[in-house]
């Protein structure tokens, strides 16, 4: 192991505020946690300078949520505005807080889309929170706010192409979409082909394991030579 990550720092959005403790862990679960994950960094065999950054990184983004993120403060009416005032607007809002201290990679999770009855109407109610944040960053990077800046939507699978008798779609491994936005991605690509039946019919297919170089990539990270000639293609 090159690490031990005892688990991602999450959010608690309270009173227009993040800050933590979020489930599973709590303020006191992560700091008995923080020295274990010190002390067997420290009993590597093979030190790795990767070791030490991603060490430094835990550490700020662990002050900066301990402390709390208060994005009212840290904005202007505008931005708030701008992102909408809703969980995802602002967890974006405290994802950009993140960045701007130095944090590298910063996940989001918007939980609570596994729509299996109604999903056209569910969608119309959380559809237009999501849509109007993430417009909101990709202007911010497009106008030069954070031009290092790589944007991902992703999901761990698909859904069936099938609405179902109870009016939602099923889970399915077979495909799903992606989005990339900022870096090297050039702009309004579209990258493989499904059939009308949701089947992969046309390459390059890109799979789970390779989305975190593709993203590092396209951030302009250098890559072991493997890893390169397999996304490289999708950058021509």
């Amino acid at each position: 192991r090159e690490h031990y990550a005892p688990s991602r720092l999450e959010l608690l959005w309270v009173d227009q505020q993040y800050t933590m403790p979020f489930y599973p862990l709590d303020d006191r679960e992560l700091r008995r946690r923080t020295p274990l994950r010190t002390d067997i960094n420290r009993e590597q065999t093979i030190h790795s300078s990767q070791i030490d950054l991603y060490g430094a990184q835990w550490e700020l983004a662990e002050k900066m949520l301990t402390d709390g993120i208060d994005v009212a403060k840290e904005n202007t009416v505008e931005q708030l505005q701008k992102y909408g005032q809703s969980k995802i607007g602002h967890a974006l809002l405290a994802a950009k807080s993140l960045v701007r201290a130095g944090v590298s990679c910063v996940d989001v999770n918007i939980g609570h889309w596994d729509f299996h009855d109604q999903i056209v109407k569910l969608l119309q109610l959380r559809y237009p929170d999501l849509d109007r944040g993430i417009a909101a960053l990709i202007d911010d990077i497009e106008t030069g706010e954070m031009p290092d800046t790589v944007v991902c939507i992703s999901t761990e699978f698909g859904r069936s192409p099938q609405i179902s008798a109870t009016g939602g779609r099923e889970h399915w491994p077979d495909a799903h979409t992606e989005l990339f936005y900022g870096g090297a991605f050039p702009r309004g690509k579209v990258i493989g082909q499904t059939d009308t039946m949701w089947k992969p019919k046309k390459g390059p297919l890109i799979p789970n394991t390779q989305i975190q170089h593709l993203a590092r990539h396209a951030a302009g990270h250098t890559l072991e030579r493997e890893d390169t000639i397999a996304i490289a293609p999708l950058f021509s």
